[in-house]
């Protein structure tokens, strides 16, 4: 039987990187002055907002949200928005290699293939930009 504890988990990690993400990009928006990047970040931004909250809603739905603060997160903080952004991208495949449960890894499975597009579409954005 999967540990919806365990699955509870991975999603608050997958929570805290979107959020984190999202807010650095948010940070560095100012420096934004081609209207195709900054067009696209926002989009990203976008996504990463509507994902956090169906992770939300999938923790919901399991029903094991007791306690949702004990858990340690490594900060992205550090990071700059594109190399926070792949480490979000790391943060599903650590959880898809997890024990999930179906619904939350077809979920998962489907947020990673869109952030995975829009991190190709962003870098082919900044790189010719």
């Amino acid at each position: 039987m999967l540990d919806k504890g365990e699955t509870t988990q991975m999603l608050l990690k997958l929570i805290d990187a979107c959020t984190e993400c999202r807010q650095i990009f948010h940070a560095e928006s100012s420096a934004w002055t081609n209207a195709v990047q900054r067009h696209t970040i926002e989009k990203v931004q976008q996504k990463l907002d509507q994902f956090g909250i169906e992770l939300r809603s999938e923790i919901r739905r399991l029903g094991d949200h007791d306690d949702l603060g004990i858990f340690p997160f490594e900060t992205l903080r550090r990071y700059s928005g594109d190399v926070a952004f792949g480490r979000v991208l790391d943060r599903y495949q650590q959880a898809l290699n997890s024990r999930l449960t179906p619904h939350s890894r077809a979920m998962l499975k489907r947020q990673y293939s869109d952030l995975r597009q829009a991190y190709q579409e962003l870098d082919s954005v900044q790189g010719a930009g």
